[in-house]
């Protein structure tokens, strides 16, 4: 089955489909810039408040605790929708540190201070990330499920729900090895024939998706990220009369070979 054929198959509409609106989510970044300038207005904001006297002890403490629970909400999104650990839950918060004249300083989970005027900034404790799913030729680490997790579902510090975990896992194994096999069939270069191919894709997309914020290069590019998918169902499916139960069989097959394993309870 060559490319034409596998995009008009109910496999190829099945992941077609689901790519497109992968793509279709991956403009939602932007709301990183956001919590970085909601995280820097609130420690300017809040050293200030907290340095100047004037105020009740009992004001401050209030002022205190709900600028941590902000800061505390904003670092976990940034932190699991980027993976850096400068963003760290409790990588910044307040802290006082002397009720009798109303000091407050700026405290982390690190020894390691920086000077900062009256206050300090702390640095973030190094965070380790373990292997939550591994198979024959590969391995997916604990840090990329949590980061896919928020991305896809919520974000896991609000609570994770084990069946979207699981399945989560299943799918990011099954991605993965599936692109191990890909590369081994020759199959993740692209040819001038693929990049033929992806455009006329591009511009039938781009026609139906009317008012949006990707561009038609965007659009492209995205196609052509997944695009060793199609070569690779293609491929499996080229000689069979029915190839949604070729490729079902192929796939059952090369996941029973990888020998899956999945430690939810290392996240």
């Amino acid at each position: 089955m060559d490319i034409s054929e596998y995009a008009n198959s109910r496999q190829g509409v099945r992941m077609m489909e689901n790519s497109a609106q992968e793509r279709g989510q991956r403009k939602g970044l932007p709301i990183i810039a956001v919590c970085l300038i909601a995280v820097a207005a609130l420690l300017v904001g809040g050293v200030a408040g907290f340095l100047t006297g004037g105020a009740s002890a009992g004001k401050l403490r209030a002022e205190l605790d709900a600028t941590n629970a902000t800061v505390v909400e904003l670092e976990s999104a940034l932190y699991y929708a980027t993976g850096d650990e400068r963003y760290e839950e409790g990588a910044v918060m307040f802290r006082e540190t002397d009720s009798s004249d109303n000091n407050f300083a700026l405290t982390g989970s690190s020894k390691k201070v920086l000077d900062w005027g009256s206050a300090t900034v702390v640095s973030p404790a190094p965070t380790k990330s373990v292997v939550a799913v591994e198979y024959v030729g590969g391995q997916i680490m604990s840090d990329s499920v949590l980061n896919q997790y928020a991305w896809e579902i919520g974000n896991p510090t609000s609570g994770v729900e084990e069946d979207k975990l699981l399945a989560l896992m299943e799918d990011m194994a099954e991605n993965g090895i599936l692109r191990m096999k890909a590369g081994e069939m020759g199959l993740l270069n692209i040819t001038q024939a693929d990049e033929n191919a992806i455009a006329r894709r591009a511009l039938g997309e781009y026609a139906e998706l009317g008012e949006s914020d990707l561009t038609l290069d965007e659009l492209a590019d995205s196609i052509r990220a997944d695009w060793w998918r199609e070569k690779l169902y293609a491929a499996v499916t080229q000689d069979s009369e029915d190839p949604e139960a070729a490729w079902d069989t192929q796939l059952a097959a090369w996941i029973e070979e990888a020998d899956v394993q999945f430690y939810p309870e290392r996240l």
